[in-house]
Order: structure tokens, then C-alpha cells, then sequence
């Protein structure tokens, strides 16, 4: 079970630093590793500069050099290190853009990463914690103390014994810092990489995709579950319909104000949009960012929808009792003035599944502006499946 904030140690194993002569005097150095335990475990290569600093993920296997072919001068040799994951198989990562942190069982030498709170796109070696970075220099530090030996053998830094020391209570040495888990722990629909990020919603760090959708459907389907079983009160479950779509809508706008250049007139209008009015937050979505919440959805349904928004305003704000105001703006004359209104569970139920859709079409509107990265889900899609 996912538990918040928990401490999570490193998955063990001994790195080694291989110096070797061979018979013409030449000496190479490698730096490897073994695991005997039967913790997950994952390895990344990283080029670091002779100061231990990371230069870029690599993938693995011997010296790495710095490749522009149109340069005719000579390239610099960095070293290839290695990092190796937490017990889960995940690697922490640290924004450089807005400094907050969080876990991916991703680290590509082929694409960029994403960050999941604020959407920067960098080479991945710039997500690197404080942790991994302590620990390269430290390793790099080896990594030359070994070739200034005279003798050839193999010098070894046993995780191993860090972890069951850090376990013992004992105090970690300096290069030592355990990963911590987050609050949503989701796997990506779009291309399988799994992500644990703080607060609910979040960028995969591989592709781009937000998880709003994903966490809104899984609420909604809750909430389906909860009044086909009775155990809500259908009226209850309009309002509740409501904050789910309000909360993740609302988190897709703050983004699209943050990552979107727009006049600040225009800013300021898409920073008080708010999903509690359909006709309200559907004319602002267009004007602000072409984004067509009721598309694809019939004449009859969005009456439906709307008159939904309204009485949600009457349930929280009039003790679900009808004033002109709800008739006037909803057409319904099922109803008369002063009259309590009460939900069945057919229409919650209905409401639900017409939110969900007008959840996935601001989905597909949001990603028309702040794209997916296609080429990464192809290349990912054995993981996904």
C-alpha cells in the first residue's frame, strides 16, 4: 500500500571501480555493479565531468565522449558512472525550474523529462537530486583515488552496508540520501511510466501527458459506484460531480495562464474561470484558448448538463429550494417556485458520465496547446501494454 511521505532507502548492491594494465602498460579503469538482493532495482549511466559533475544521462557501457561530428577539435572524455535506483525501482528528481521533487521509474538517455508540477522540458541529467549528485562526486573521487593506486585490483563502495546501517539508525554518510515517497502514485495511460507526485495531479515525466482525466474518471467512477449502491445521497453526488470537475478543470487552467503567452486582460479572465456555471466556463474556455468543452455532446444532453450546474448552485447556496432565478436560467417547468427539489439516482448518475465527457474534451483541448510527446509513447509502448 502507497504510504505518504514514507522514507525509501536505496536498493543496495556493491558499485566497483576496476583499474586494469594491460600488457603495453595501459591502464583502463571501469566502474561497475552487482546486486544480490532482491530488492527492484534499475541502473542509469551518467557522463560526469573529472569534478564528478553530471554532464548527461548516457546510455551504458564504457568511456563517453562528447559527439558533435562538425567539430573537428579534439572532444573532451568524460567518465561513465553509474546510479542505481531506490528499493521500489524508481529514481527521485528535483526540478531545476521550480525546485519541487518527485519519483519516476524513467530516466532516458533518449528524451527529455518533464517536470510534473510547473511542465519544463530539459536533458534529464538536470533532474538529478542533491543525493545523486553527492554521490557522483563522491564516486568520481573514487574513481581517481583508484587510478592513483600503482597496483591493479578492484576498490568497491557497498551499498549494502549504507542501507543496513541507515536501517540500524545510524547516521548515513554524506553522500547517502534516501528517496521518499509522494502522495499520487499513478502509471501513465499514454506511455506506462509510472510516476509518484505531490498533491493529484501531474505531467508524466516521460510523455507529457497530464493526469487530470485520469484522476477526474477515477473519482467520477467512485462516485457511480457510491449512488448505484446508495451510499450517497443522489443530491449529494451532484455537488460532489461538480468539485471533482471544478478541481482538476481548475488545475489545467493555472497551467494554461502560467505556460500560454496571452495579453493580461485575457490572464486575468481565464484566472477567475471556475466550473460551477456551463455556459459561464464554456464561453470563456473558447475565448481565452479555443477550447470546446461541449463538443461532440447533444442539444438534449446539454440542457441536461446545464440545468445540472444550476441546481448544484441551488442545493449549495438555497438549501435546494427553487427561486425564479434557477427557472429563469435553467427552462425547467418541472418545477415551481419554493418547491425543494430532490435528485434520483438515474439522474446522477447520468450527470456523471456527461461530465466525464465534457472532462475529455478539455483534456483534448488542453493538449492541443501543451502537446504530448508522441515519439516517446511509441517508443515506450511495451511498457504501456
Amino acid at each position: 500500500m502507497h504510504q505518504e511521505f514514507s522514507e525509501i532507502g536505496h536498493c543496495g548492491g556493491k558499485f566497483s571501480i576496476n583499474v586494469k594494465t594491460d600488457e603495453a602498460g595501459n591502464r583502463s579503469v571501469s566502474i561497475g555493479m552487482r546486486i544480490s538482493n532482491a530488492n527492484p532495482a534499475s541502473l542509469i549511466g551518467v557522463a560526469v565531468n573529472s569534478d564528478g559533475e553530471p554532464v548527461r544521462i548516457t546510455r551504458l557501457g564504457g568511456w563517453v565522449a562528447n559527439s558533435e561530428a562538425e567539430k573537428p577539435e579534439p572532444e573532451p572524455v568524460f567518465i561513465q558512472a553509474l546510479l542505481a535506483s531506490d528499493r521500489t525501482g524508481m529514481f527521485g528528481h528535483e526540478c531545476p525550474n521550480c525546485e519541487k521533487y518527485w519519483r519516476t521509474n524513467s530516466f532516458s538517455a533518449i528524451w527529455h523529462t518533464v517536470c510534473p508540477y510547473c511542465g519544463v522540458r530539459a536533458a534529464p541529467h538536470y533532474f538529478l537530486t542533491q543525493g545523486h549528485r553527492a554521490f557522483l562526486k563522491n564516486l568520481t573521487q573514487r574513481f581517481h583515488e583508484a587510478l592513483g593506486y600503482p597496483d591493479d585490483g578492484e576498490h568497491i563502495i557497498d551499498m549494502d552496508e549504507v542501507v543496513s546501517a541507515v536501517q540500524d539508525g545510524k547516521e548515513p554518510p554524506a553522500f547517502y540520501k534516501a528517496d521518499e515517497s509522494q502522495q499520487t502514485n499513478f502509471k501513465c495511460k499514454k506511455c506506462g511510466t509510472r510516476n509518484d507526485v505531490l498533491g493529484r495531479y501531474g505531467f508524466c515525466s516521460s510523455c507529457g501527458y497530464r493526469n487530470n482525466l485520469d484522476q477526474i474518471e477515477i473519482q467520477l467512477d467512485d462516485l457511480k459506484k457510491r449512488i448505484g449502491t446508495g451510499n450517497i445521497n443522489p443530491t449529494e453526488a451532484i455537488k460532489l460531480i461538480v468539485s471533482v470537475l471544478d478541481s482538476g478543470g481548475a488545475d489545467y487552467v493555472k497551467l494554461l495562464v502560467r505556460l500560454v503567452p496571452m495579453t493580461e486582460s485575457r490572464r486575468k479572465t481565464a484566472e477567475r474561470i471556475k466550473f460551477h456555471n456551463l455556459d459561464y466556463f464554456d464561453s470563456e474556455l473558447q475565448s481565452c484558448f479555443d477550447i470546446q468543452v461541449k463538443k461532440n455532446i447533444s442539444d438534449d444532453d446539454q440542457t441536461l448538463l446545464k440545468r445540472m450546474f444550476l441546481r448544484r448552485h441551488v442545493y449549495e447556496h438555497c438549501g435546494g429550494v427553487v427561486d425564479d432565478e434557477y427557472i429563469k436560467r435553467s427552462g425547467d417547468v418541472d418545477v415551481r417556485n419554493g418547491q425543494e427539489i430532490r435528485e434520483n439516482m438515474d439522474t446522477a448518475l447520468k450527470f456523471s458520465s456527461l461530465v466525464t465527457k465534457l472532462a475529455r474534451n478539455l483534456d483534448d483541448g488542453f493538449h492541443e496547446i501543451i502537446p504530448i510527446n508522441h515519439e516517446v509513447i511509441q517508443m515506450l509502448k511495451p511498457r504501456r501494454n
